[in-house]
Order: C-alpha cells, then structure tokens, then sequence
C-alpha cells in the first residue's frame, strides 16, 4: 500500500494517505468500489503513518487537509520510448528557488519550448527569485504561469538556454502503459532515467497550499527518485507528458506525476493573457 508524501515542500495528512490508498486497492482489486475498499482495508491503513516533505526542504510537516482519493483511468495504448537521451539532457535544467527559508529549495525542469520551462508549481510558489541551470549556463527565471490545483508552472528563461522537447499534443491523451526517460541531478551531474508508466491515474486532492479539494488528472510512475526531484519531466517518444511531484514514502520507486497533456489549459490561458490572474498569489509559500 502506498504511502505518499510529495517530492517538494508539502505533504500529505495521515488521513490524505488513507483515502489515497483505499482508493488504489479499490482500483488493483478491480471487483470492489472505492468506498467498498475504504471499508475493508481501513483498520490496516491506519498503520501507514504520517509522512514528510522529501525535496528541497526535509521539513515539511503532515497538513490537516480533508482527504484525497486515486482511481486507476483506464489504459488505452502501449508507446515505445524514442531512445533520445541525447536531446533530454540537453532540454532539462536544474532549478533553485529563494522561497521562504534561508536555504534555497531546488528541483527540476524541462525546456519545451525556446525560452520557456515547464516544472511543478510547488518548487518555485513563493519565490522571491530562481536561478536556470543547463550544463555551465545559469540563467534567472521567471514564472509566467501558474497553476497551484495542478501543480504546474512555465519559467521565462534565456531563449536560447537549451534545445525543447515539445509537449504531447491532443493525439497522444490515450496514453496508457510506457516507458520514457526523466533527467535528475545528482552532486551537480545531470543523470538520465529510465522511467515506466504504470497506469493513469485521477486523484482528488488538495492543492499545493493544503487547500480544498481538486481533481488531478495523472500517472503512477516507476522510477526511482530523491530529494530534489520535483518537476522532472517524463518524456515519451520525444515529447513531454507528465510532471512529477509526489512519491510513496517507503517506495522511492513509485512517483506520481501530473499529465502535461490534459492538466496544462489554464497555463495556455495565462501565456495567451500574458499575465497571471490576481487570485493566484505568487508570493505564497507552499
């Protein structure tokens, strides 16, 4: 059973674990409903136990939030991976944000189209300014779009930073089981990982401020990943299709990721306006 805790600076109540893994047994056990399951396995989630941030900042603490559940969308293809390591390590780049603690939080991006870099909202929300880095290059970024429900976000850099890879576009949403790569950075090193989509999944949540409760359209992944990982981009066959910000506490192999492909429409409205809406308060820390 799963255990969550996100790959940046929030993190997930006990009873957000719960519901979360109720709901996938649910789904693995494909004979019961969701609140069927809750009612099974209930006395032995309870054994799960909190959790903790595990990027960036290691101290993050368990929010209140009222609870959130994952059901399993089906698979509708198998994709093969296009073998273009060469072009993920040139379009991924380091991220490091000045947020609200004195040491900098950092993670992970991906140049998908020139000047513009897609990563989690949850590693830049609040920041006061973000430093870009590709190879010896090392840029300032901005957000130009935010979304905290989705946990998405676009920084303005250098247009000539690194080479994009593109978003999927609308023929690739049916897809289902793959394996693609991400990039991660380890003692200042780029790394290339093989990375395996195991099912789609929709989970009610929070949002990235521990608030309400929304719908997250997205993937389990398998791939192991660290602290520091948050918004490294799942490419598939040569395009961007998920964004990873979460993982299991006691599996650092099972991820979970946001679909780049259905989740982005309200950063494509932010890019077109040219501005982000007064409601989402950029200078909040998550």
């Amino acid at each position: 059973m799963g255990v969550f805790a996100t790959v940046g600076a929030m993190s997930w109540s006990p009873a957000t674990l719960r519901a979360i893994g109720q709901a996938e047994s649910a789904a693995a056990e494909g004979r019961l409903s969701c609140w069927r399951a809750v009612a099974v396995l209930g006395s032995l989630l309870l054994m799960a136990g909190t959790v903790t941030g595990c990027a960036g900042s290691d101290s993050a603490s368990p929010d209140t939030g009222s609870g959130a559940r994952a059901e399993t969308s089906p698979d509708v293809r198998v994709s093969s991976i296009s073998g273009d390591q060469t072009q993920l390590m040139d379009a991924a780049v380091a991220l490091r944000a000045q947020r609200c603690r004195a040491i900098p939080d950092v993670g992970v991006g991906l140049i998908i189209e020139s000047g513009r870099v897609l990563t989690a909202a949850h590693v830049v929300a609040g920041a006061t300014s973000i430093t870009v880095t590709n190879g010896d290059r090392e840029v300032p970024g901005e957000v130009l779009a935010f979304d905290p429900t989705q946990d998405l976000a676009i920084i303005g850099v250098a247009a000539d930073l690194g080479s994009p890879i593109p978003l999927a576009n609308a023929a690739s949403e049916s897809l289902g089981a793959a394996t693609g790569h991400i990039a991660v950075f380890r003692d200042g090193e780029m790394e290339v990982r093989t990375a395996t989509i195991v099912r789609r999944v929709a989970i009610t949540t929070e949002d990235i401020y521990r608030s309400g409760r929304h719908r997250r359209l997205g993937y389990e992944i398998d791939v192991p990943i660290e602290s520091g990982d948050s918004g490294s981009v799942v490419v598939v066959d040569g395009d961007a299709v998920a964004v990873i910000w979460g993982r299991a506490r006691h599996d650092p192999r099972r991820v979970w990721a946001t679909d780049a492909i259905r989740s982005v429409s309200l950063l494509t409205e932010q890019l077109a306006a040219g501005q982000i809406d007064d409601a989402i308060d950029l200078t909040r820390c998550s």
